[in-house]
């Protein structure tokens, strides 16, 4: 019987955090998923078909540019490591303007690498707007200048 109390309670943390993995849609055409690819030098394309979002290989880390929408920036770290470098190498998040096809993973992306997200102050406020009207969280945190 004490076995089994045991069992039940692994299986009570276990379930859970099993479940708690990220959505990350398929990679699809349908979902406008794009190989990635070196573009040139040290630039990267880690976009989807819709949105550009680009990787910037420096001597003092990686410069992410646009986050793409949520879900399918989620794509983005997979992507980093398809064209053979480590998203917690992420030092900066940039992202040119505040809607949502831009900066919609920039939190997640944040999140994953560790990176400081960098962006104007205006847009800072636009995204921060869009965010109210989402159903996340909105929580990034950008440097403004």
């Amino acid at each position: 019987m004490k076995f089994i109390q045991i069992l039940i309670l692994i299986l009570l943390f276990y379930i859970p955090a099993t479940f708690a993995e990220e959505f990350i849609p398929e990679k699809s055409d349908k979902n406008g998923y794009v190989e990635p690819f070196q573009m040139f030098d040290n630039v990267f394309y880690v976009g989807d078909k819709w949105s550009s979002s680009y990787l910037v290989k420096t001597t003092e880390g990686l410069v992410l540019i646009e986050t793409l929408e949520c879900p399918y920036g989620r794509w983005i770290p997979g992507n980093v490591k398809k064209v053979g470098l480590n998203p917690a190498d992420i030092k900066y998040i940039l992202v040119t303007h505040g809607h949502s096809d831009h900066a919609g993973n920039a939190e997640y992306i944040q999140r994953m690498s560790g990176g400081q997200v960098v962006m104007s102050r205006v847009e800072y406020q636009l995204a921060k707007e869009q965010a109210k009207k989402s159903k996340g969280e909105g929580s990034f945190k950008a440097s403004s200048q």
